[in-house]
C-alpha cells in the first residue's frame, strides 16, 4: 500500500502482505493465453480517524493512523466462522472450470466484509458469511445456484477484542453496502427498485 503526503510530496509504501494472506487467494490458470483473473476484493476505508485495509478471504484487518504509519494487526477467532479460508497452498490451477470450483470452494468457507464503526455505542461492527450452494447449475454459469446464505454480524469494542458473534438471519445475501448509525447496522437494500434499508438493531 502506498501512502501519498501531499504536503511533504513523498510516498512511503508498505509491504501489508508480508504473510501471502492476500496472495495466496488469487485464483487464475497457468495458462498465458487464459483471460480468467480472480483476485480477493480488498477494502480499504477510513473509520474512527484510522484507515482500515482487510480483504474478504481472511478476517486479519490492517490499521494505518492518519500520518499513514501502521500501528496494529488485528486478528481475531471468529465463533461463527473460520478465521480465514483455506488458500491454494501452491495449487496449480490448469483451466477456467477449475478457477470457478476452487472460488466455490472459498465462498462455501467464509467471506468477509469490511468494519465499520459504530460511535454512538463505541465499537466496530463486521459481516461475514458462508454460502451453501445446490448441486444445479444454470447452464453457462461460473457457480451453482445458492441454497442457503449464513450471514454473521461480530462485534468489536474500540480496541478490537470481540465481544460477541450472531447470525442475522434477515440477511441473505453477504454481497451488501452497510454502515453504522445511532447504534445499529444499517443495510442497504432495493425495495421494489427503490433504496431502502435493513436496520439491525441488537
Amino acid at each position: 500500500m502506498d501512502v501519498l503526503s501531499v504536503a511533504e510530496k513523498r510516498i512511503v509504501r508498505y509491504d501489508i502482505d508480508t504473510e501471502r494472506s492476500y496472495q495466496n487467494f488469487i485464483l487464475a490458470p497457468d495458462d498465458s493465453q487464459s483471460y480468467t483473473y480472480l483476485d480477493p476484493l480488498v477494502f480499504l476505508t477510513a473509520e474512527n480517524d484510522v484507515v482500515l485495509v482487510s480483504h474478504q478471504f481472511s478476517n486479519e484487518i490492517y490499521l494505518f493512523n492518519s500520518e499513514g504509519e501502521h500501528t496494529q494487526t488485528v486478528t481475531y477467532e471468529p465463533t461463527r466462522t473460520l478465521k480465514r479460508a483455506k488458500d491454494l497452498g501452491g495449487k496449480v490451477i490448469s483451466s477456467d472450470q477449475q478457477v470457478n470450483d476452487e472460488y466455490q470452494k472459498l465462498l462455501e468457507q467464509v467471506r468477509f466484509g469490511p468494519p465499520v464503526w459504530d460511535s454512538a455505542k463505541q465499537r466496530y461492527l463486521r459481516l461475514s458469511a458462508r454460502r451453501i450452494f445446490s448441486e444445479h447449475r444454470e447452464e453457462g454459469s461460473s457457480l451453482p445456484e445458492i441454497r442457503e446464505v449464513n450471514v454473521y454480524l461480530a462485534v468489536f469494542d474500540s480496541g478490537f477484542n470481540l465481544i460477541a458473534e450472531v447470525k442475522v438471519p434477515e440477511l441473505e445475501s453477504e454481497y451488501v453496502k452497510y454502515f453504522a448509525k445511532d447504534g445499529k447496522l444499517w443495510v442497504f437494500r432495493n425495495f421494489s427498485d427503490e433504496l431502502g434499508f435493513l436496520v439491525v438493531d441488537f
